[in-house]
């Protein structure tokens, strides 16, 4: 069953009553562009296919009920009132609070909420999961309470919900990837000014997603990279003031530092700034339909985050390899913020399905479990559902393909 329809049913269930308003909104599918985002960078994403819904209505009681057909913990409760005191930690939540919190330091009465969640994302799993869910309730706290948002300024908040009610430091790529999505094409976004633009998807080509397995709580290791990143930064602005962000420099302005920060840190730099290049050059490849050109940044890319930015794992790794040894496969690497979660596969449309079906095949025999696949074109932004119309209940929805 498609998430909308779910979240629709969850809410009939737990609360007795319809749902006011529906909303949905897609994970993130980071193309290339490896932690460059708070880096002021250049990145390339998508919106996946598969989507998280909330159905939502208002309450008179003060309170904010939560239930989730897929997040452990069942029901949710707390006081709109108490929306800053922290939760239990992995408490799914933790988001409900941050995005009431957010809303309510900005000036907004936030009323009880009754709010049903369902997804078709696998969580934790570098699919930001975190920012649909955000995402999906605030695009219909937006309609529900009249707020009148940009879908600019929904980013921040749902950036702000994450960093302070969860405690990861996350840039705005994956809220706005959420939130602007156009379906069958990829957006690139420039982190400097916030611009975006949309490009094609080639005819043809098709990502194919596979689930590493691994799960790590990111909020050390993604925050000491972005630290690292700030750092060497500032090692640059000694000799360059004018430098506020690794976007402003090139690799030759690292190899000046000569040993004024650690070897760890200059290589987390050279990630980035590397990354930044490699955005520019997908872009090309993109206007030129050169599949083969665009494999191979996402292979450096993997090989970067592996050696440089130390942001994969050997499940990671193995993935990435079998795509590299695979001739239907252009290209691979890890996607989001790493650690483990998911890798990305170009390949063509006609064999994604049997590509990822042997992919399945040779990690189970490999390392004795069969990965979660999705064959995804990009899919479309977050939206509102049409509780009437907009309820088919259709497993084989081609917008939430998964296996």
């Amino acid at each position: 069953m498609r998430s909308a329809p779910q979240a629709h049913d969850l809410f009939q269930t737990a609360f007795g009553d319809l749902p006011a308003i529906l909303a949905s909104a897609p994970g993130r599918i980071e193309v290339l562009g490896n932690h460059t985002d708070y880096n002021h960078g250049l990145v390339l994403s998508c919106a996946a296919g598969a989507r998280t819904a909330a159905a939502v209505s208002t309450a008179a009681d003060g309170r904010v009920v939560g239930v989730s057909a897929n997040l452990a913990g069942g029901r949710r409760t707390f006081a709109v009132a108490e929306a800053e005191e922290p939760g239990a930690p992995g408490d799914w939540a933790n988001y409900l609070r941050g995005l009431v919190a957010a809303l309510r330091r900005r000036g907004v009465e936030v009323p009880g909420l009754r709010i049903a969640v369902a997804t078709r994302l696998p969580l934790a799993a570098g699919l930001s999961s975190s920012a649909a869910l955000t995402t999906s309730v605030l695009v219909a706290l937006d309609r529900l309470l009249t707020l009148g948002l940009d879908r600019q300024e929904m980013a921040r908040i749902g950036q702000e919900a994450e960093g302070r009610g969860v405690g990861v430091r996350c840039g705005l790529l994956d809220p706005l990837t959420c939130l602007f999505g156009t379906e069958g094409h990829l957006l690139l976004t420039d982190f400097e000014d916030l611009s975006r633009a949309t490009l094609p998807m080639p005819d043809g080509l098709v990502f194919v997603l596979a689930d590493s397995g691994v799960r790590h709580d990111l909020r050390v290791e993604y925050n000491e990279r972005r630290l690292s990143c700030e750092a060497a930064a500032r090692a640059i602005a000694e000799k360059r003031p004018e430098v506020r962000s690794l976007r402003q420099v090139g690799l030759a302005d690292l190899a000046a530092l000569n040993g004024a920060v650690p070897e760890r840190v200059r290589r987390r730099a050279r990630h980035v700034i590397a990354e930044n290049e490699r955005v520019r050059r997908a872009v090309d490849c993109l206007r030129a339909a050169d599949s083969s050109g665009l494999g191979q940044l996402l292979l450096d890319s993997h090989r970067s985050s592996r050696a440089d930015f130390e942001n994969s794992c050997p499940e990671l790794d193995r993935l990435v390899d079998f795509g590299a040894a695979d001739p239907r496969c252009f290209g691979a690497r890890l996607s989001g913020a790493g650690f483990g979660g998911v890798t990305i596969h170009l390949v063509e449309a006609g064999l994604a399905s049997a590509y990822a079906a042997d992919l399945g095949d040779r990690i189970e025999a490999a390392a004795g479990r069969r990965p979660w696949t999705a064959v995804c074109r990009p899919g479309a932004g977050a939206r509102l559902e049409d509780l009437a119309a907009g309820l088919e209940r259709d497993p084989d929805q081609q917008d939430e393909t998964a296996s």
